[in-house]
């Protein structure tokens, strides 16, 4: 816990309340501090095995609708069965409380809540604009066992919210067939419904920004975990607003991608700054596609691939092409800094031309099995350091420590005759590939020239551990 405090001279902090205090299972203590406004109680947390039922939620409601407490901020609160009058009974009282509650996040009930249990909180939630309505900013009803009934009671209610800004649907695999309509939400930003079972984008990607007092919708969309293979609504609009897509394990193959991407090619203000598409079986045509429409993602920042059977060619011509992108007499521009590439099966030669060429902030070459062999292909674009990459992860790749020492010598190759040349590199990781002393060694020089940088690695067995490893091998009793 932290705490603030109200002496002279010390500095202010908050503190979050985990279900402790009272007897092992009892919110008396927790809620006393409610009811009592306490100052340093901003973010209220009941685990799942305290004692939270409907004698505990009417004292949580009558603080927060009489406006007595002014500090709480949040409240967390799943994994307890809530009765339907109860879910109806807070969701009123955090109506009732309108400006006069200081709470914006709600977590509340478990996966059997249901969708009477949803649409009683809903219910609650809109039942009372007296004092300017809920001004909830962020509900949690993930895993919460929500079916075709709630998911509408959702849609007809909590667009009304003024302040709601982020949704989270995810994990209610019984949810249905759907279209979310976006101009119904008033202030939404960010929903999330990832792994709900649906072989649909429920018309998301289709729909055009809307400006509602002077904001658009949405503008981060998560929808991981869900089969998009049969569907063909994979285009986003020309005016969408959606600056973060994450569409991670959609099996959306090359076929999907290729949709997605070419629909960049008509955006009109090229808004995506953040796309995920990890785990789509995305092959070499897929990136080479992506590599011919780079140029039409001006504002994409980051972008994650990893887990995709690439190869090493289509990742040498993406890499390629992304510096030429960034180059200064380049007319098309590209502001890709972070990108992740884990088990994409880079190869050594398209992984050296990402740290080459890329011209990254981030790079992420986790588990491409480089083996023995990479250290020499990278020896020259890292010696003395990297010009702009602060993030390099070259893990998990089978190295020896004979190659995993020769990387790190290359960043002691400092070149006197480049005076101007300034190292960026911050985290080097290299853990998941074989390090002993000459990596130890190697370490503290590199820290010698270099005393902010840092190298996270495994850390060598002691010969008692090697003895042990010998005597009982992996997966002895």
């Amino acid at each position: 816990r932290t705490a603030t405090t109200s002496q002279p001279h010390k500095r202010k902090t908050k503190m979050s309340a985990w279900g402790k205090g009272g007897t092992a299972r009892s919110c008396d203590a927790l809620l006393r501090k409610v009811e009592q406004n306490d100052p340093r109680l901003t973010e209220l947390v009941i685990l799942s095995n305290k004692d939270f039922g409907s004698k505990e939620v009417e004292r949580l409601a009558v603080a927060i609708e009489n406006g007595r407490n002014t500090h709480l901020a949040s409240v967390s609160a799943s994994g307890h069965s809530l009765s339907v009058g109860s879910l109806m009974r807070l969701g009123a009282a955090l109506a009732r409380g309108g400006k006069s509650s200081a709470i914006k996040h709600l977590a509340i009930g478990n996966k059997d809540m249901g969708d009477d249990g949803v649409c009683a909180l809903c219910d609650g939630l809109v039942s009372d604009d007296s004092n300017g309505g809920c001004q909830l900013e962020s509900i949690d009803l993930s895993w919460k066992g929500i079916g075709p009934k709630g998911m509408q009671h959702i849609i007809q209610t909590l667009g009304a919210l003024p302040m709601l800004t982020t949704l989270n649907l995810s994990r209610n695999e019984k949810i249905g067939t759907f279209t979310f309509p976006t101009d119904r939400f008033i202030a939404l930003r960010e929903l999330n419904i990832s792994d709900c079972n649906l072989n649909d984008t429920c018309g998301l990607l289709e729909q055009q920004q809307q400006h509602h007092q002077g904001n658009h919708t949405i503008a981060v969309l998560r929808m991981n975990g869900n089969d998009f293979s049969a569907t063909d609504k994979l285009s986003i609009h020309p005016s969408s607003s959606i600056t973060e897509l994450y569409l991670e394990n959609c099996n959306i193959g090359n076929s999907g991608f290729q949709t997605l991407a070419s629909s960049f090619s008509h955006a009109q203000n090229h808004s995506m700054k953040i796309l995920s598409i990890a785990d789509n079986g995305i092959g070499p045509a897929g990136l080479e596609f992506l590599t011919d429409n780079l140029k039409d993602m001006p504002q994409l920042e980051e972008l994650n691939l990893a887990n995709n059977p690439l190869d090493e060619g289509s990742v040498e011509k993406f890499g390629k092409v992304l510096g030429i992108l960034k180059s200064d007499d380049s007319v098309a521009k590209s502001q890709l800094s972070k990108l992740d590439m884990t088990g994409a099966q880079c190869g050594i030669r398209g992984a050296s031309s990402l740290i080459e060429h890329g011209k990254l902030q981030e790079l992420r070459l986790f588990n491409n099995q480089l083996g023995n062999g990479f250290a020499n292909q990278l020896q020259g674009a890292l010696k003395g350091g990297h010009p702009t990459l602060s993030m390099l992860d070259v893990g998990g790749n089978g190295a020896s420590d004979d190659e995993v020492a020769a990387l790190l010598e290359a960043l002691t190759m400092v070149d006197e005759d480049k005076p101007s040349f300034q190292n960026e590199l911050k985290v080097l990781l290299v853990g998941g590939n074989k390090t002993g002393p000459r990596v130890e060694e190697m370490v503290k020089k590199v820290q010698a020239i270099f005393p902010d940088i840092d190298i996270a690695r495994d850390k060598p067995k002691t010969e008692q551990q090697q003895q042990q490893q010998q005597q009982f091998p992996p997966g002895f009793p």
